[in-house]
C-alpha cells in the first residue's frame, strides 16, 4: 500500500530498537557525566555567588543562577542537534542513509522524535541536579548569606516554573524556530556544515534586522535614528500588540517553513 510505503509503525519502531541497542551504553555514561557537571557547577555558584539563587520579587519570575546556567548547558544540545543529518556530506554518509530499511519521512521524523525524547530526559537531569545542588548547598559548613534590598536571602529551590512566569511562549516559539534552522539548514551544506548553519543564522539576522531599519527610516523618517526600529505599536486584543501578533506568526509560519523545506531537500539525497 501507498500508506504503508509512505509510514509504518513498525519501521520506525525497529529504527529506535537499533538505535538505543548500539548507543545505549555511551548514552548512559553520557547522562551521568551531564548529571555531575550540572551538579558541580551548580554547587560551586552557590557557594561563591550565592545571590543569583535567591528568591526574586514576585514582580521577576527569571532567576538568574539557574536560567543563565540553563542556556548555557542548551548550547551544547543545540550542536548535537546541527549535527544530525551531519553525516551526508561524505559519500559513505550518504550511502549509509539511503541503505537504512525506512522511508523518506521516518528517516527524517525519527531522529526529530529521538531529539524530542533526549530533551525530556535533559530538564529531568537539570531538575535533578539543581534540586540536589540545593541540598548540597544547605549542607555546605560556613557559608555565607549576602544581605541584598529586596531579596528574600534564601537558596530558592528550583522550579521550571520560574523560567516561564509570563513570557513563556517566546520563550518556545523562538526556541523551536531555532531547533529547526539547526536541525534542517545543515542539509544544504556538505562540508562544515555547522558552522555555516550558525554562521547563516546570525547573517540572515543582521539582514532582517537592517530590512526592518530600512523601511522605518523609509516610512517613518523624522522618528528613526541610526541604526534603530520605529515602528507603531497598538492593541489588537488582551495582552496583544501588533508586534507581538505579527512576530508569533512569523515565528510559527517560518517554523513549519523550515520542515517542509527539510523533508523535500531530504528526497532528494543522491549518491
Amino acid at each position: 500500500m501507498k500508506e504503508h510505503a509512505f509510514f509504518s509503525y513498525k519501521r520506525l519502531a525497529l529504527l529506535f530498537r537499533q538505535h538505543y541497542i548500539y548507543k545505549r551504553t555511551p548514552m548512559m555514561y553520557a547522562l551521568i557525566a551531564l548529571f555531575l557537571f550540572m551538579y558541580v557547577v551548580l554547587v560551586y555558584r552557590m557557594r561563591y555567588s550565592p545571590h543569583l539563587f535567591f528568591q526574586l520579587p514576585e514582580s521577576d519570575g527569571v532567576n538568574n543562577g539557574y536560567f543563565d546556567f540553563f542556556l548555557f548547558t542548551l548550547l551544547g544540545f543545540a550542536a548535537g542537534v546541527g549535527l544530525t543529518f551531519s553525516g551526508l556530506g561524505t559519500k559513505s554518509g550518504r550511502m549509509e542513509y539511503l541503505l537504512i530499511p525506512a522511508s523518506t519521512f521516518e528517516k527524517y521524523v525519527y531522529p526529530l522524535i529521538n531529539q524530542l525524547i533526549l530533551i525530556v530526559v535533559y530538564l529531568i537531569v537539570f531538575w535533578m541536579s539543581a534540586r540536589l545542588a540545593v541540598m548540597t548547598y544547605a549542607l555546605l559548613p560556613g557559608f555565607v548569606v549576602e544581605t541584598i534590598k529586596g531579596y528574600n536571602n534564601e537558596i530558592r529551590p528550583f522550579d521550571f516554573s520560574m523560567f516561564f512566569a509570563s513570557d513563556y511562549i517566546w520563550f518556545l516559539s523562538i526556541g523551536l524556530l531555532v531547533a529547526a534552522y539547526l536541525y534542517i539548514v545543515p542539509l544544504f551544506f556538505k562540508r562544515w556544515a555547522l558552522i555555516k548553519t550558525v554562521l547563516s543564522f546570525f547573517i540572515l539576522l543582521f539582514v532582517v534586522a537592517s530590512l526592518f531599519v530600512l523601511n522605518s527610516h523609509v516610512f517613518f523618517a523624522e522618528e528613526t535614528r541610526g541604526f534603530n526600529i520605529e515602528l507603531h505599536v497598538f492593541g489588537v486584543g488582551k495582552g496583544w500588540n501588533n508586534l507581538e501578533v505579527f512576530a508569533f506568526s512569523a515565528l510559527n509560519v517560518l517554523t513549519l517553513v523550515l520542515f517542509w523545506l527539510g523533508y523535500h531537500k531530504l528526497k532528494e539525497i543522491r549518491l
